[in-house]
């Protein structure tokens, strides 16, 4: 039986952290039980930041989409998650999708997608909720019900920017050739919403829907992100089920037209999707599922047996530097580091090993190698192998030593002509990867049973470590 919001919310504020659970993450974001994924209406407000997420607050399925919320003032203590919209209305019965969130006069306006289902046809909802200061809900009504012509049902993950002064919400659409798109909406009063078209841009045929469209301002440039369904798998990308990045370039809202570079992905690891960026004062921060909906994985995971699956990724910074989007750990994480448990200086040698008593560390390596390197994370009989091959100027990351979980490989062609740093997190079953000051970025969950790690790396030839330090971390304060 369903419960209503107030009483998911007796039942989460009552839970007790750390959450029970062998593979359970310190320093990721994680709910009592159900199933997580894209984050949603990430917004900054009067020295707050707010993190909402769908959720399925019953079972371990894509289902009963709601809408979960977290908050924090430092990105180290953080309100407990709870419920703050739910599918109970008409408009959003089957689901409340993804979307934005936006202070409008000390209010948040929610701007989602109700997924609603009448006799086996879809009819998209693109929604708002409206919550005052002590996040109750003021109302929820439709903004825009149904679809344009010539675009399919799937209508969704509004994006909602202010352009010129226009009221403007961009979503993931996908036309009646069966071909991802991008589609504006534009309103004088947040009340009516007019089709503005579609953003024209030089993906004519790239995936059959584009998910979760953001669309904002970095460093002079205007970025494009969305998580594009359907490519054809590559040696070097497109390696996933499905695909989270960008272009970047100029948009123009006169002609609704984009001029942009090549895609890029995000991230080349094994579990990142759906990200959404928001700003606060002076940065843009994005934060992404760390996961893939893939049945099969989903069905094995072994966080099942506590009746949770799924975790959202560390908060990261955006800038764009020689046409590309580079990607750093928010400067707060640091304040999560304990005890410094290794620090080597110019160092030359060929191999190093360390055995380290714990599972949550911040890696961080400065060096100059000539030759091909690994950097191994051993846990017992199981490894992680960070692998570059330096004549070809390729790094893999090499899951097939694991026993549960992904099993497999990720490889990508780096920018850079030189592997010059990598800094790494390690959290007890998640490992997100920054290579060359965030230049490529790897984000993966994995199982493995051991809570020890040997880390180890070796070359052909020697290489030198200009700097190599290690911490042990802390856990999220949740209150």
């Amino acid at each position: 039986m369903k419960k209503s919001v107030v009483e998911l919310n007796d039942e989460f504020s009552s839970a007790i952290y750390p959450l029970k659970g062998e593979f359970r993450n310190k320093y990721h974001i994680e709910v009592p039980n159900g199933l997580i994924n894209d984050p949603n209406g990430l917004s900054y407000n009067k020295g707050e930041y707010n993190i909402f997420f769908q959720w399925n607050p019953y079972t371990c399925e894509h289902k009963y989409k709601h809408w979960g919320y977290i908050k924090t003032k430092d990105f180290i203590r953080y309100k407990k998650p709870k419920i703050m919209l739910a599918p109970d209305s008409v408009i959003d019965k089957d689901g409340c999708y993804s979307g934005t969130g936006k202070f409008i006069d000390d209010k948040l306006n929610i701007f989602y997608t109700g997924n609603v289902k009448n006799n086996g046809e879809r009819i998209p909802h693109q929604n708002i909720a409206i919550f005052d200061e002590n996040d109750m809900l003021i109302k929820k009504k439709p903004l825009i019900v149904g679809i344009p012509d010539g675009y399919t049902e799937h209508l969704r993950d509004p994006f909602y920017i202010n352009i010129n002064g226009v009221y403007c919400m961009i979503l993931g659409a996908q036309n009646k050739s069966l071909k991802g798109r991008v589609v504006m909406y534009i309103s004088k009063d947040m009340n009516t919403w007019d089709f503005y078209g579609e953003i024209n841009t030089k993906l004519d045929d790239f995936g059959y829907m584009w998910e979760c469209p953001n669309l904002i301002n970095i460093n002079g440039y205007d970025a494009l992100i969305f998580s594009p369904q359907g490519l054809e798998k590559h040696e070097f990308k497109y390696q996933n089920l499905y695909q989270s990045g960008y272009i970047l370039g100029h948009y123009n809202f006169e002609n609704n037209t984009f001029m942009h570079n090549s895609f890029y992905e995000l991230d080349y690891g094994f579990d990142f999707y759906a990200p959404q960026v928001f700003k606060d004062n002076n940065r843009i921060i994005m934060i992404g599922w760390l996961g893939m909906p893939e049945d099969n994985i989903e069905k094995e995971s072994p966080t099942l047996k506590n009746n949770y699956i799924y975790t959202l990724t560390m908060p990261r910074v955006l800038k764009v530097e020689n046409g590309r989007i580079k990607q750093s750990p928010l400067e707060e994480i640091k304040l999560l580091r304990d005890k410094e448990i290794l620090e080597n200086k110019n160092m030359i040698c060929e191999r190093h090993e360390v055995n380290i008593k714990n599972r949550c560390l911040e890696i961080n390596l400065e060096l100059e190698v000539f030759a091909d390197f690994k950097y191994i994370l051993e846990f017992k009989k199981e490894k992680i192998i960070l692998e570059y091959k330096s004549l070809d100027n390729i790094l893999i990351l090499d899951f097939t030593n694991l026993n549960k979980g992904k099993n497999g490989v990720r490889k990508v062609k780096m920018p850079d002509n030189k592997l010059r740093s990598i800094q790494m997190f390690l959290d007890v079953s998640t490992l997100e990867i920054f290579i060359n000051d965030g230049e490529i970025t790897m984000t993966s969950s994995f199982f493995a049973e051991s809570r020890d790690v040997n880390l180890r790396m070796s070359s052909d030839k020697e290489f030198k470590l200009n700097s190599y330090r290690v911490w042990n971390m802390r856990g999220f304060i949740y209150e």
